[in-house]
């Protein structure tokens, strides 16, 4: 009865994927590709410190906190009165392209902003984070050009108390 189960299961599983091999094999019918990065990397705050297709990617961090769990859950905290800053670089030259930003929130204390900056003076991006001590929120750049071959970001939070970082993402697209 157990393998009865099984085999079900795995045809049950091989019908769809065929029903869409067959969708994807029509004559003239031709699928949009789904935009997927061509390369990315994930890491904590804590870690600060990660690897693009190959090129390190450094976050530089000023005046901000630990919390008791941070070697255990890689988040940082941002305090709004320390002025704290984090800087997002790439100390060898990256390939000219398209690429984007995700920070992502484990927790905020009370509504803050979260700023990503381009350059010291180009805001790309403001994001609202509402009051939460559960649930994560992020913050994402879109998408913007490197055509000099440098990454160089700011993040900041201009308003609030205190809000924890938790895992920073960047992506190259093009």
């Amino acid at each position: 009865m157990r393998h009865r189960f099984l085999i079900l299961s795995i045809a049950a599983l091989v019908a769809p994927a065929e029903a869409a091999t067959a969708q994807t094999l029509s004559p003239g019918v031709k699928l949009a590709a789904a935009a997927l990065p061509l390369a990315t990397v994930s890491f904590t705050p804590y870690a600060a410190f990660g690897s693009l297709a190959g090129a390190p990617i450094n976050l530089s961090l000023v005046a901000i906190n630990l919390g008791p769990t941070a070697r255990l859950d890689g988040a940082i905290m941002f305090k709004v009165y320390e002025k704290s800053v984090a800087y997002l670089n790439a100390p060898v030259a990256l390939p000219n392209g398209t690429y984007s930003v995700q920070l992502v929130f484990s927790r905020v204390n009370s509504p803050a902003v979260v700023t990503i900056t381009r350059n010291v003076s180009t805001l790309l991006v403001s994001c609202p984070l509402i009051t939460s001590f559960n649930t994560t929120q992020s913050c994402n750049s879109g998408t913007f050009a490197i055509t000099d071959g440098k990454l160089d970001l700011a993040l900041g939070v201009p308003s609030g108390d205190e809000v924890s970082l938790s895992q920073v993402t960047v992506s190259r697209w093009k």
